[in-house]
């Protein structure tokens, strides 16, 4: 994910919370610093997801992202808007051994 108008150097963390339907309970947490491969240069975020969390959401079907974000030295969290994303249905597919 990447961050506009938010530097991650002043960020003490963020939180994200998957779920399948906007308003239920999410399925996959994950926290910066911590569960995320950092790209600072650019601001961007990869949010490690194994195969076991992936196959909790249903194939080929959007689901939600939130995000908390919290700065330094301060318990001020800007508002994010609720994302909508889709997995590729493929990443449903276990492999055949």
């Amino acid at each position: 994910m990447k961050f506009n108008g938010i530097d991650l150097a002043d960020v003490d963390k963020i939180e994200f919370a998957f779920s399948q339907n906007i308003h239920s309970t999410p399925l996959k947490v994950a926290e910066y610093p911590g569960d995320c491969v950092v790209e600072i240069d650019d601001n961007t975020l990869g949010v490690i997801w194994t195969p076991e969390e992936t196959m909790l959401f249903e194939g080929g079907k959007a689901f939600y992202a939130d995000t908390r974000i919290t700065l330094n030295y301060t318990e001020y969290q800007p508002k994010t808007p609720i994302l909508k994303l889709k997995m590729n249905p493929t990443l449903f597919e276990r492999a055949v051994t």
